[in-house]
């Protein structure tokens, strides 16, 4: 039994084991798993052919690839043509590898991962050029198109000694050469890009080769058609420096320019700042301030906003008015067995007249509220702007617009700004525009430069806003009394039986944004009883638990989906002796690949 007790005891171990097992197989097996993309490139392509008298031709072929990956295979076609291809070989060292498709589609076998290999080529090419009565005309693709793109060809080609002058030309990018020495001819191209080929076209005294000739003189249109590609790759080649040399001047230009742009900028926005922009000293009123300023909610939260009219200046007009005496709200919950439950408010003007104490955008509130009479709901408040938006909007523009009327005539913030924002983002785009155009110029630091500087200069516009003293001191005063309702439970002196003072600072902790925060605090140190004394007259919540809760989520959702409702909805109907350029027509040609 103590035996078996101590097997159990170990019994626990095995899931544990069964993992690490299955860990430790499927790291392996991705290990095993070479997950990298694989690729290749060609540093260098080396060609030695030697040209016979009967116009048979011995090319070898040395390809350099560069391995990114495992590869198996390598590829050569050559394309058919008036020709023979005979007796291919590829070799890698001294040691001969398998091949298939020879000759003309060629595939060699191997096995290399993440190396540079060189592979040797060999084949005999028949009947390799074409007998004229003044010339014997080779024209040959050393190189097809079909490649990833090539560091540097080379090709010697050797012709078979005599009388006369050997002529040869290459086809193929215009960076590449041709140079004529006696019998040997060769042609470089550096950089070959994917696409392009290397050929190239020699006319070797007849009297040099064997074999009858065929045909006119073939000289003179050689020469002819050589001459016209010349001058057309002449032409490109010019075209070309010319580009390089704008390009260059115009890279010029933009490192020196945009970076003295970035610099007039740097100083149009801080001339700016600080004969404009710099706020006023704030006189200090202490980390908390619990006597509340006489602005109205409304003008609370626009003049934390800088001047705009947010959705929440609505949901704290209302609260405020109802704290006041003008209205009642009363929270409806209904329960649904099947469905949500869904909680709503009911709004009842109360018999209080509107005196002279209703600002301009309180009266329009309350005649909003009860257009229809003096009584509704939250819900249909809603309903009736989505039904008829065009009217929503016209009213919601008018509260906003009575709103910053109020605000502006308390002088709290400096007026019309519009000549200094458009100072500085006319600055800002221009600089971000030259930067665009430096990019575009491929002078990359610079160019990123001025347009990261054009958008954090557009950024930085909203600093050149600034307030008078009077709405410095405002702001800091209202800083004071958020600070002070944050921290509310945190405070011993925090009033207490003061239900009236309690009331309003639950409707300023609406418009601060801090209204949940508060209600949480205050239901901790406010007894139920005074509570629901407290809002008890013109709040009444759907259940004594909900209580102060249920305010602070009203003002929030109440601001939200009514202003949402007024605002238009989008619309998504869209209403608002170099290498000349000719050539191609030579024979053998190919690409090289691998795989």
């Amino acid at each position: 039994m103590a035996r078996i007790g101590s097997i159990r005891r170990y019994l626990f171990l095995l899931p544990a084991a069964a993992v690490v097992l299955l860990l430790v197989g499927a790291s392996g097996l991705v290990a095993g798993l070479d997950l990298r993309p694989k690729a290749f490139s060609l540093p260098r392509v080396t060609i030695a052919a030697d040209l016979d008298r009967d116009g048979t031709m011995r090319v070898v072929e040395r390809i350099t690839y560069e391995f990114r990956g495992r590869f198996t295979y390598g590829t050569r076609p050559i394309p058919g043509g008036p020709y023979a291809i005979e007796d291919v070989r590829v070799t890698e060292g001294n040691r001969e590898l398998e091949q298939i498709g020879a000759p003309y589609n060629l595939q060699w076998f191997f096995s290399a991962a993440d190396e540079r290999r060189t592979f040797t080529i060999s084949y005999t090419v028949r009947n390799a050029v074409t007998v004229g009565p003044d010339v014997a005309e080779l024209y040959w693709k050393w190189v097809g198109e079909d490649h990833p793109g090539i560091g540097t060809v080379r090709v010697d080609l050797t012709v078979p000694s005599g009388a006369g002058t050997v002529r040869a030309w290459g086809h193929g990018d215009l960076t590449g050469t041709v140079a004529v020495a006696g019998d040997r001819v060769r042609w470089t191209a550096p950089d070959v890009p994917a696409g392009s080929f290397v050929e190239g076209r020699v006319a070797v005294p007849t009297v040099r080769v064997a074999g009858p000739a065929f045909g006119a003189p073939r000289l003179d249109r050689i020469v002819a058609q050589e001459r016209a590609w010349a001058a057309s790759a002449d032409a490109t080649r010019r075209a070309v420096a010319r580009a390089a040399e704008a390009d260059r001047r115009r890279r010029t230009v933009a490192t020196i320019g945009v970076p003295v742009l970035v610099a007039l900028g740097i100083a149009v926005f801080v001339f700016l700042f600080v004969r404009h922009g710099r706020e006023p000293a704030a006189p200090d009123v202490g980390e908390y301030v619990r006597d509340l300023p006489d602005d109205p909610p409304a003008i609370v939260d626009t003049l934390r906003h800088w001047g705009r009219v947010q959705p929440i200046a609505f949901g704290a007009t209302v609260i405020d008015l109802a704290q006041r005496g003008f209205l009642t709200i009363t929270e409806e919950h209904t329960e649904r067995a099947l469905w949500f439950d869904s909680t709503d408010h009911r709004f009842r003007r109360t018999d209080r007249p509107t005196d002279d104490s209703v600002l301009g955008f309180e009266a329009a509130v309350l005649d909003r509220l009860f257009a229809a009479g003096p009584e509704t709901t939250q819900s249909a408040l809603t309903a009736s702007a989505r039904s008829d938006p065009r009217v929503a909007q016209v009213w919601w523009r008018d509260f906003r617009g009575r709103v910053r009327r109020e605000f502006d005539h308390r002088r709290y913030q400096v007026g019309d700004r519009s000549g200094i924002f458009v100072a500085n983002v006319a600055c800002a785009l221009a600089i971000g525009a030259a930067g665009a155009l430096a990019l575009s110029w491929r002078a990359w630091w610079v160019g990123a430069l001025g347009v990261a500087w054009g958008l954090t200069q557009v950024g930085l516009t909203r600093l050149l806003r600034r307030r008078t003293p009077l709405g410095a001191r405002r702001a800091a005063e209202w800083e004071g009394v958020e600070r002070f309702l944050q921290d509310f439970s945190a405070l011993e002196d925090a009033p207490s039986g003061h239900l009236v003072l309690w009331e309003r600072y639950l409707v300023y902790a609406v418009a601060l944004e801090v209204s949940a925060r508060l209600a949480s605090a205050m239901a901790a140190r406010v007894p139920a009883s005074a509570e629901a004394t407290a809002t008890g007259r013109w709040y009444v919540p759907a259940s004594s638990r909900r209580g102060l809760d249920g305010l602070a989520a009203f003002g929030i959702g109440f601001s939200n989906g009514f202003a949402a409702a007024s605002t238009p909805r989008s619309s998504g109907g869209g209403h608002g002796g170099g290498f000349s350029g000719g050539g191609g027509g030579g024979g053998g040609g190919g690409g090289i690949g691998a795989g």
